[in-house]
C-alpha cells in the first residue's frame, strides 16, 4: 500500500488524472487517502494527506508486528 501511495505521488506530477495507471492507484488507495484527507488540515495548494496516509500506514505496520511477535 506504502508502495502504491508513493508512486502514485509520483505519478500525479506527469500524468493526468484521467490515466489508466494513475485511475487504478487511485481505486486501491482510496480508502486509506480517504481517511488521511479527513484527518488532514487545509493547507492551501499543498495536499498533506500523503505523509498522513504513509506515516499511519507505518505505525498500523509497527502496531501489527508488535502484536503477532507476542504471540
Amino acid at each position: 500500500m506504502s508502495t502504491a501511495i508513493f508512486i502514485q505521488i509520483l505519478l500525479s506530477w506527469f500524468v493526468r488524472p484521467d490515466h489508466r495507471v494513475y485511475e487504478l492507484l487511485d481505486s486501491m488507495t482510496r480508502p486509506v487517502m480517504k481517511l488521511a484527507k479527513s484527518i488532514t488540515p487545509k493547507t492551501g495548494m499543498f495536499d498533506l494527506s500523503p505523509i498522513i496516509a504513509l506515516f499511519g500506514l507505518e505505525i498500523a505496520k509497527a502496531m501489527w508486528v508488535y502484536l503477532f511477535s507476542m504471540i
